[in-house]
């Protein structure tokens, strides 16, 4: 039996530039760091030149397999975690759980990217954009989402 996964994002393999931009966007300038997590070395190389780009360069870190995840954030805490949920050791669900329950991790968003579908029980953060539109993304309905994002935290913050 699946637990509630708890992401900022889903974006399903393979990944265009466009769908990741779209995904990351809604951390605007909070996020600087990434660590990828993902078996694909091939994959994490595409993602790390897609995060290098001139127009938003992001600092990159790798893990290859979900043994090292947890290695790495003892290490190094990123902004964001583009994880895989098929790794060959353990379940990306599995590293979500433990982030979960561990405080030091778990304010770190997490974008879901991964071949298989979106998962039933996949729950957004409060506050966050899921992307998990398998036919695209049309830039009106994104903008119209982020927007939906950017207006709720500017709510909650003038609340505070």
């Amino acid at each position: 039996m699946r637990h509630q996964l708890e992401t900022a994002g889903y974006l399903t393999k393979p990944v265009t530039a466009a769908a990741l931009w779209d995904v990351l966007r809604q951390f605007g300038e909070r996020a600087d760091s990434v660590l990828v997590v993902d078996d694909d070395r091939d994959f994490v190389r595409l993602l790390s030149r897609l995060l290098d780009n001139p127009v938003r360069r992001y600092t990159v870190r790798t893990a290859y397999c979900g043994q090292e995840a947890p290695e790495m954030l003892r290490r190094w805490e990123p902004d964001l975690l583009l994880l895989d949920l098929r790794l060959p050791d353990i379940s990306g669900e599995e590293i979500i759980r433990r982030m979960q329950a561990d405080g030091r991790w778990r304010g770190i968003p997490i974008i879901v990217v991964t071949g298989q579908d979106a998962p039933e029980t996949a729950v957004p953060l409060q506050g966050s954009l899921a992307v998990t539109k398998p036919d695209g993304l049309v830039p009106g309905e994104t903008i119209q989402w982020i927007q939906g994002v950017v207006d709720t935290a500017t709510h909650r913050a003038l609340l505070r």
